[in-house]
This record gives structure tokens, sequence and C-alpha cells, in this order.
């Protein structure tokens, strides 16, 4: 069975999917590369035919350029080049669509958004392998001193950029302080093996901490301006506009796509995966729930709710590799009484779970989060609420979203 064959396909051109449900991710620490999800805004660009030959690692050259004093004319790179002259290093970083949870959204606030109604499915925690950008801009004459990369940003451009169509020109950028970071990589592999077609073979970014809409495919060009990327994924789409926006028009109209930065850095965030019966009766139940939890630094802790937020109970973090994995976590909740809806017959409740996690920095999850008409960037407290079949002192759980 192909990857695109595990998951679950909102669109087949071009190819976006999804794991089945975040049960079946969280069954993993590290995601094996057939559920890592796939999200496109055009044609999956396939330079795999054969995959780790010096042919391919030779051919495909990423140039650098811009205006930063100093770097060279010259300056470019292949997967050989990196390979040769860098050194490779290894992390454990998160991947995050910004649209993930966008169905979660227009459910939550009975509004509808703009854009494939993705569910709790478009993450990844994958182990990448590959050369610091840092190295390579330093290499390519940047400066070693911080104070000379402010107000610098770098562009990252993909060979989906060949086409002329605005759809297709992808390009973005982040500062250039967040490059220079030793974190933020140029990977050619994931989990063991040279990356995929789908994941950017045969270069892709990757930037822990940001939004993976920043982690561009198929790598074609770094460029070192003053102004941030022009394209359309930077400056026109992938920002939180304001509640009061609720067309495309609108946003063109009043100008909203230059008032609003783009999305850069992940907020904390949280996903109930999974409930499931423990033991219990008709004076105690319990619940073990399940689940994932990530931001843009480290989550510090996860607390669950069966009373809808009047008193929390600490999770236990199960995993957790590096500063920039994502957090698994489980917990055992007795359920009150109280804070189940009963059915007509009496014979079954239903009970609801929240998770909110907690990063380093501080931050906590938002109860409620805003609807916007992107649908991005949705870090609401998530729930899952179950039915509870009472049979006995056994307890049965059925799930519903």
């Amino acid at each position: 069975m192909s990857a695109a064959e595990e998951l679950h396909h909102l669109s087949d051109d071009p190819l976006n999917a999804e794991p089945q449900s975040p049960e079946e991710l969280i069954k993993y620490e590290v995601t094996p590369t057939k559920l890592v999800y796939a999200r496109n805004h055009g044609k999956i660009q396939n330079y795999e035919h054969e995959p780790g030959s010096a042919v391919v690692w030779e051919k495909f050259r990423v140039e650098i350029g811009g205006e930063y004093p100093g770097v060279k004319d010259s300056a470019g790179f292949t997967v050989a080049d990196l390979l040769k002259y860098m050194p490779t290093v290894h992390i454990v970083a998160v991947l995050h669509c910004a649209g993930n949870r966008r169905g979660k959204m227009a459910e939550k606030t009975g509004r509808d958004v703009e854009g494939l109604k993705w569910g709790e499915g478009t993450i990844a925690n994958v182990k990448w392998f590959g050369t610091p950008v840092s190295r390579v801009l330093l290499n390519a004459g940047v400066s070693d001193k911080p104070d000379e990369w402010v107000g610098w940003h770098v562009w990252f451009a993909s060979h989906d950029a060949n086409e002329e169509t605005e759809e297709n020109n992808f390009s973005v950028s982040i500062p250039l302080a967040k490059a220079m970071e030793g974190s933020v990589i140029i990977a050619y592999g994931m989990n063991e093996d040279t990356l995929r077609a789908p994941h950017g073979f045969p270069m892709r970014m990757v930037i822990p901490g940001y939004t993976g809409t920043r982690w561009v495919k198929w790598l074609k060009t770094l460029t070192i301006s003053r102004e941030e990327s022009p394209g359309k994924y930077q400056k026109k789409d992938y920002k939180v506009l304001p509640e009061n926006v609720d067309s495309l028009e609108k946003a063109d109209e009043e100008d909203w796509w230059d008032k609003i930065p783009p999305m850069q850095e992940l907020d904390v965030n949280s996903v109930v995966a999974v409930v499931q019966s423990n033991t219990g009766s008709y004076d105690k139940i319990l619940v073990r729930a399940k689940g994932y939890a990530f931001s843009c630094c480290r989550v510090s802790r996860v607390e669950l709710s069966t009373d809808f937020g009047q008193t929390w109970t600490d999770a236990k973090i199960t995993y957790q590799e590096g500063q920039w994995s994502w957090t698994l976590w489980e917990g055992i909740l007795e359920v009150d009484e109280t804070s189940l809806r009963r059915s007509e017959d009496g014979k079954t409740r239903l009970a609801t779970v929240w998770s909110r996690a907690h990063d380093e920095r501080g931050r906590a999850q938002e109860v409620d989060c805003k609807w916007n008409l992107r649908g991005v960037g949705f870090d609401g407290v998530a729930c899952v609420s179950v039915f509870l079949y009472l049979e006995g002192i056994n307890i049965g759980l059925c799930s519903v979203a």
C-alpha cells in the first residue's frame, strides 16, 4: 500500500490528504513516513526517479542571491555539495499545517471557512536530517554578527514557482535571524531515508517552531532581502484576519492582507485523539484520554477537564524529544455524575473531555478560538465527547467528534 493510500484524501489534484484519525497518529512517537500528511497547492514535483543517485544529487542546484552585502554572485549548492562540504545534522521537529483543525473551527463556531476542511491530522513528528542554513549562508558571505541580521529576510522559493501563475508562485520568507538559528536546516532526508517526492525531494526547508507554510518543498532559491517575500502565500494568504472580514472580496477591498502580519511561530495547541473506557461503576466512572500537544517551544504541561473547564487535572507526558518535537500525553480521569448528560431512557450518558496545553513561555491554550475567514491557526481547547453505556458495573464507550 502506498503512502497516499494510507491517508484520507480531501483532494487528489492537487494531492491533499491526512491520516484517517489522530488516534492512528499518536500510536507512534515519530510519525512513519506513510502517515505524514500531504499538503499541496499545485502538482507534486517528482524528481525522484533515481533517489540518492549522483545524477539527482548533482543536477538540482539551489541558487543564493539577493541584496545582502558580501553575498557571492555565484553562491549556490547541490545536495552533493552539502554532503561533501557541510555537516549533516539530525533533528526531531513537528511539521504542522496552518489549516489543521479547520473543520473543527467551522463546527465549533457555526460559520463556514475558506479552504479544505482538515481534521486534526495535518501534523507529523519527523526525524529530519540535512545541513544548517546558517552554515550555507555564512559560506555564501552573510555576516556572523547578529546585529547585521536585523531587518533582513530570507526568501525560500520552490521549483513549483516555475509556473507563471500566481497560484503556483510559491515563495515565502522568514527573518534572517531565525534562518541563522542552528535548528533551521535544508533537509534532504526524513526518518532515516531520503526525502520522497510528496515531501520535497531532493531538498526542502525545515524550520522548527514555525508553521508548515514556511517549510518550502522542492527548494530552488534562497534570496536575502530587506523586504518580505512578495509571494501570494506570504502576502495574501495564511493570515489570521479579523472576525468581521467575512469574504475574500472584503479582505481585498479593505486592504486587510497588508494590515495583518503573516503566520510564523506556532501557537500552543493540543488535541484529544482518543477517549477509552477504563473502570467504572454507577458511583465512579473513569476514562482514559490520550492526545498530542505542540508549540513553537517546549510544551510544559497538558491539563484535562471533564466538567467543561471548571476544574483541571494534569495529564502525564509520555513523549518529548528535544526542543522541537510534539508532546504525547495521557490521563485517567474520573467523570462526575453531574457532568454527564442523560439520554431519555437513562442508560446512555454523554461525557466530554477537554485538553489544554501550556508551554515554557507561560502561554496557555485559549478555551475559545475566534473565527477567521481562512480557518487558520485554530487553537481553541480541544474536546472529545463519548457515549457511556451503563451495563451493570461495566462502562462501554463510543466516541463522537
